[in-house]
């Protein structure tokens, strides 16, 4: 491999909603854009987001577009011949930088594209308004590309006995890891307590 085949981040973009008003609240696709955008800005290269060949988007619950990718590119002024969705899942995104970095490794990409974002405050406060979503419909059309797996992240005995939500089969985990360290319920509040208080500082 070329030295001109290898993967690196030129730019990098970062965008929190923070508005309590729906009406004024950023839809995912429009959130992609503008990161895109301070991306470009980050490299310090004008023009960059034109000369885009690929453009790769995890997978977005809080909103479905018919090709996000697709929608994505021509928001930005992109005409990319490579254009990947990937799968629900929480190493999705990995998947995808994963293959956008041996795609650029292979030498069949130039300059690419990851993005992703998610709005589910927005949505469920939309929702509360009498709001349907955002201007783009649900009408699903199939991705050119996908990455990430695409198996059911649930057997059938799972989803019989309701495990088949982070929501109800993480505290299982984090409840054996306990076990297995030997600590308390308190002791384990505690320490994730602290975990998630740092999380939060980042988040803010």
């Amino acid at each position: 491999m070329s030295e001109r085949q290898l993967p690196i981040i030129v730019g990098v973009g970062q965008y929190t909603n923070r508005s309590d008003d729906p009406a004024d609240a950023l839809e995912p696709l429009e959130m992609m854009a503008k990161v895109a955008r301070e991306a470009e800005e980050d490299a310090e290269s004008k023009g960059l987001l034109g000369r885009l060949d690929s453009v790769g988007v995890a997978n977005i619950l809080s909103w479905s577009y018919g090709d996000a990718p697709g929608l994505l590119a021509e928001a930005v002024g992109a005409q990319p011949s490579d254009k990947c969705y990937t799968t629900i899942g929480a190493t999705a995104p990995q998947w995808l930088i994963s293959r956008t970095a041996e795609r650029i490794a292979q030498g069949e990409s130039r300059l690419a594209l990851v993005a992703g974002a998610e709005a589910m405050r927005s949505m469920v406060r939309l929702t509360a308004s009498g709001r349907r979503g955002w201007r783009r419909g649900r009408r699903w059309t199939p991705p050119e590309a996908i990455a990430g797996d695409a198996r059911m992240g649930s057997s059938e005995i799972e989803v019989r006995h309701g495990a088949n939500a982070p929501l109800r089969i993480y505290p299982l985990f984090e409840n054996a890891i306990r076990a297995h360290k030997g600590w308390s319920i308190a002791d384990h509040q505690r320490r994730l307590a602290a975990l998630c208080e740092r999380l939060a500082q980042v988040a803010k």
